[in-house]
């Protein structure tokens, strides 16, 4: 085997290992707050087979992409989450099924927003 073809399937190989393991988010709901700036967003993470889904909440501006800093909110699992904007400032979370022991990441205050969790 030349170099060349070496080298296109190491790079083959490479390239299959990377997408193989990327996450996909199914998002389940979406909220807009009443001033129409700002978005919150239940979607779940699936990783694969080796790894639990993870149920996440993320809040960002309407006008940008959510990435993995928005997140304020996250718990082990499929769960039923839902999301409602109080007022343009604060965010409430409906979870009944979310123990202490799932959740893994509760962000109460982001800049001028209010996050609070209902068990």
């Amino acid at each position: 085997m030349g170099n060349k073809t070496s080298l296109l399937l190491c790079v083959a190989t490479l390239t299959v290992l990377v997408l193989g393991c990327a996450c996909s988010d199914d998002v389940s709901v979406e909220a807009i707050s009443p001033d129409e700036k700002r978005i919150a967003t239940v979607f779940v993470r699936n990783c694969g087979a080796t790894t639990d889904y993870a149920t996440h909440v993320a809040m960002n501006w309407r006008s940008s992409e959510r990435n993995n800093d928005d997140i304020v909110f996250s718990l082990a699992g499929d769960n039923e989450v839902k999301v409602v904007w109080s007022d343009n400032n604060t965010l409430r979370i409906a979870c009944k099924d979310c123990s202490e022991s799932k959740i893994f990441k509760l962000v109460t205050k982001t800049g001028d927003i209010v996050v609070q969790l209902d068990r």
